[in-house]
């Protein structure tokens, strides 16, 4: 399952939300605000990158909010391009 997360986890409960529902072989990717969770460090970090869950975070998104040189060393950026692929390799999806 395909997990799309837009709103920052520090406006909003949709990552924990996510965190909480997403079994452990579902892709999780952030975009728009959710990015800051990616961040080296955070609270959001520590549990994403602990999870068993494929992480993603939209590489336009990170470099609009200039984050690039602070994210957590297991976030994987990926372009619009790609999360059109994992879109289609993942028939179920749900956005937060």
């Amino acid at each position: 399952m395909l997990h799309l997360v837009k709103h920052s986890p520090y406006s909003r409960q949709a990552l924990a939300q996510c965190l909480d529902y997403a079994p452990s072989n579902s892709a999780i990717v952030l975009i728009s605000d959710a990015v800051v969770a990616g961040v080296a460090g955070s609270e959001w970090a520590t549990r994403l990158f602990t999870e068993t869950h494929a992480v993603y975070l939209l590489k336009d998104d990170v470099d609009a909010r200039g984050l690039g040189d602070t994210l957590h060393p297991r976030a994987e950026l990926i372009d619009m391009h790609q999360l059109v692929d994992l879109s289609a390799e993942h028939v179920t999806q749900m956005t937060w």
